[in-house]
Formats: structure tokens, sequence, C-alpha cells
């Protein structure tokens, strides 16, 4: 038998109701796998319950979690069943649409020969809400997953036109050098 995750809570908040939907981002996208330790961040972001005002968000996910008996902060997050995990709510069209489009599927845990179930950005959409972010970190890891060509192109340039964030993304493509290919994107 496994040890619980951070998933499985997330699963058991969304099946009662408590939260909207959520999805997984970061390095999970780029390696198709959860860490089974807390020396592992994921960064994961959360759709409210329908009930919830937007201006609760942050505040309610938190006090939800402190609720369920997690409260105790990691280096990055908040600790949820030894993971380190921040917590985001998906803002504006472009994140609540990141949430809705996550893929749900079996993540391998590493090193246990567990899985867990869970849902994960697709990979034009995490890269798109990077992109509306426009930190240097979040550009960085854009860039990465684009160089790894872990994104459908085409999806992405849907998803950048849809977003207005042309600008962001040719921004992106100077500032991080991105390939020819990757900045030709027909937009």
């Amino acid at each position: 038998m496994r040890k619980p995750t951070a998933l499985d809570v997330m699963n058991r908040l969304k099946a009662s109701g408590r939260i909207g939907d959520y999805a997984i981002a970061g390095d999970a996208i780029a390696w198709q796998s959860v860490a089974a330790d807390s020396m592992s961040a994921v960064d994961m972001l959360v759709l409210p319950a329908a009930d919830v005002p937007p201006v609760a968000g942050p505040n309610h996910l938190l006090a939800l979690l402190a609720g369920e008996g997690y409260s105790a902060r990691g280096d990055y997050g908040l600790m949820v069943e030894g993971w380190d995990v921040r917590f985001e709510v998906a803002a504006g069209a472009l994140g609540r649409e990141a949430v809705a489009c996550a893929t749900e599927r079996e993540l391998p845990i590493v090193g246990t020969g567990h899985a867990v179930r869970g849902r994960i950005l697709r990979p034009e959409h995490f890269v798109g809400v990077m992109i509306a972010a426009d930190t240097p970190a979040d550009r960085f890891w854009a860039a990465m997953i684009v160089e790894e060509e872990e994104v459908d192109m085409s999806a992405l340039a849907d998803v950048v036109a849809r977003h207005g964030l042309e600008g962001k993304w040719r921004r992106l493509c100077e500032l991080e050098r991105l390939q020819p290919s990757a900045a030709d994107v027909q937009l």
C-alpha cells in the first residue's frame, strides 16, 4: 500500500466539491512523473468551488487545507502529505482554461513503484501561463519546455493568440534566444 500524496488530498477535495478543480504544473509536465519526497516542490493551480467568491481565492484555499490539518510551511509552499506544494488560484480566462483542459492520468511516483491519479496541465497551457506571468523564472521554464519539444507548437500558437500574448511570446523568444523554429510560430 502506498503512502497518501498531495494529489490524493486534492482529488478528495474535488470529489467533495470543496474545490472546483486543480492541475499540477512545473517539473511534472516535462517528466510526466512526480517525486515521492518533500525534496521536490510541486506547483498546483486550483479553481475554487463555484460558491467561493474570486476575492477569497488564496486565503480560502489555505484555510480549507488548514482545516484538513495541512498548515506547516515548507521551503516552497505548504506541506501536504510530505510534498512541498505552492498553490496558486487559477486566475483569469487563461488560468481557468488551463485547469479545465488539464489531462488526468496515472503519474508514476519516482522510486516507489506506485502511481497516483492526478491532473496535469497540458504543455501549451503551462507555457501560456508562464508567458503571461512574464517573470525571469517563468520565461526560463517556458523556454525549457519549448526547447525540449514538449509542446505542440500549433496548440501553443492558438493559446497565445486567443489570450493576447503575442508581444510576450516575442519577448520570450528574444530574451531566451529560442531557436528560429520556435520564434516563427504563426500567430
